[in-house]
């Protein structure tokens, strides 16, 4: 539907879809729940707003008295509908939420499934429109029904345990500490679908093995760096990484009640970051970690404890980055290496520590670059000859983005040498010299902007953790020209890069500044 036509014809269209609600065919009422539902999407709510007591009413009358099917529109498009009203259908909350929890509770034999689930999804996205103050008097009613479905041992496949996930982070995201209560009755059930292993077999076995042991058997032999790997996406997967996300929700936000279960959580986690099923599984795991070090700060844990949690947690996402095939999760995995380090703080790792790291950043710049030639050539090496071997517009999108996440990787990998800086100042040395001699003017003289943007950020975090007094004078007055040298630069992330370290060469070099 174009995203002009609500603007130009809801006059007309909208008293059609309402009356429509009205017809005795359950087919017909279902589609204009249906044509509701996507003309609301992109509807305004001022557009909406003026029916809303109208649409409620109706659709909440089709939720009681229709079909399945019409039950199940009705209800998504109710939720539609005031996702689009937000805060303004307060007025209709009260009447409406208490409606729907009944109906929820009532409708419980196997064919409504499918509607229990959609009715989860649309109570959840109304009490969120509505915020806290007006959700908070019905708070205990509307978690008090979510977790007597969820403790009712719903099958594997049962529609309603996705939508009981999605369902935990809206309450969560509004609730927040608020939530910390339910979380000792939640937090259970997510761990277990997160830790999931699903089946699979290869056609010709008779058995079922673990998804990950049968991808191991079809990977071809010697795939290794520069390969793809695999990315299954199946309704249990799918459940499995939801559950995760949810749970680096809850980390975030109800941390000190997190920490209680920090033990589960770290082992449950690090066997996620390096699951060869899915990407998406491995980077949200990845991703949580540093919000279980802050769990632990939350609570005041001494540093040992923090110090033992850290070098753990790096030691897990090492293995998954020296193993990790897609770009977009190798950059999660080296930024929550970052910032483990950064929740740890000072006196974390040793010299050959720090030596063996600032070796595996420069690595993981140096491959990056490897794989941007490899894919500027690609266009240069087609036979001619044969016009399917010739690369054509989407393929040339393709290396694009690729090349584009690359070089955020090698950003990412500038911003863990810089933290680096700030953490481990007296093991830097060996890392910064070779920084300064090989790497940065390397960058320099490419011109390639985004190269430029890498060695910028490496001397800004230079200036701002190590300071004038790290480097001889001469060394350090490079620094201030080049940093200062890209304040007219046309492009803009430049600009600002270099902006960032004049600022703080005036904090922490000023005589340099001066001059």
């Amino acid at each position: 539907m174009p995203n002009d036509f609500q603007k130009h014809f809801h006059a007309e269209a909208m008293p059609a879809m309402i009356n429509a609600l009205d017809d005795q065919v359950p087919r017909v009422q279902s589609h204009a729940c249906a044509c509701l539902t996507n003309f609301a999407e992109n509807a305004s709510k001022e557009i909406m707003l003026p029916a809303m007591q109208q649409l409620s009413q109706k659709l909440c009358l089709l939720v009681k008295d229709g079909i399945s099917m019409t039950k199940e529109n009705a209800v998504t498009t109710l939720g539609t509908i005031v996702e689009q009203v937000g805060d303004d259908f307060k007025p209709f909350f009260n009447e409406t939420i208490t409606f729907l929890i009944g109906y929820l509770s009532e409708f419980c034999t196997a064919e409504y499934k499918q509607f229990r689930g959609q009715a989860i999804e649309t109570i959840t996205i109304i009490c969120s429109a509505v915020g806290i103050e007006s959700f908070r008097p019905v708070a205990n009613d509307v978690v008090q029904i979510l977790l007597q479905i969820q403790e009712t041992q719903l099958e594997k496949r049962d529609s309603q345990r996705i939508y009981l996930l999605g369902a935990w982070q809206r309450i969560c995201l509004l609730m927040k500490a608020e939530f910390a209560p339910y979380l000792p009755r939640v937090l259970p059930s997510l761990l277990q679908m997160a830790a999931l292993n699903p089946e699979m077999g290869i056609s010709g076995q008779e058995q079922l093995a673990d998804l990950t042991d049968v991808l191991k058997e079809v990977t071809p032999a010697g795939a290794g760096e520069g390969e793809k790997g695999m990315n299954v996406v199946t309704d249990e997967i799918e459940e499995k990484d939801v559950a995760l996300q949810m749970i680096a929700v809850f980390i975030e936000e109800v941390p000190e009640v997190c920490y209680d279960y920090i033990a589960d959580l770290s082992k449950m986690i690090m066997t996620q970051t390096t699951y060869q099923a899915n990407d998406s599984i491995r980077s949200t795991s990845a991703s949580a970690l540093p919000g279980l070090m802050k769990a632990a700060k939350r609570r005041n844990v001494d540093t040992t404890t923090l110090h033992q949690m850290a070098k753990e947690y790096n030691a897990n996402l090492y293995n998954a980055m020296k193993e990790e095939l897609d770009t977009d999760t190798l950059i999660t995995q080296v930024q929550a290496f970052k910032d483990v380090i950064d929740e740890a703080g000072t006196g974390l790792m040793t010299q050959d520590e720090v030596s063996h790291l600032a070796e595996k950043s420069i690595s993981i710049v140096t491959k990056s670059l490897e794989r941007i030639n490899e894919n500027n050539n690609l266009p240069n090496e087609q036979e001619i000859e044969d016009e399917d071997d010739v690369l054509d517009a989407d393929d040339l999108a393709l290396i694009k983005e690729e090349n584009s996440n690359e070089y955020d990787l090698q950003i990412a990998a500038a911003e863990l040498m810089g933290t680096l800086f700030k953490t481990h100042r007296e093991f830097v040395a060996p890392l910064v010299q070779r920084l300064r001699t090989e790497i940065i003017p390397a960058c320099f003289s490419s011109n390639e902007q985004k190269r430029f943007k890498f060695a910028l950020f490496i001397l800004d975090d230079m200036v701002e953790h190590l300071g004038p007094s790290y480097f001889s004078a001469e060394d350090f007055q490079f620094i201030v020209q080049t940093i200062c040298g890209f304040c007219n630069h046309q492009s803009a992330s430049l600009r600002q890069a270099s902006a960032y370290g004049i600022g703080v060469i005036a904090q922490n070099a000023g005589e340099f500044f001066q001059q």
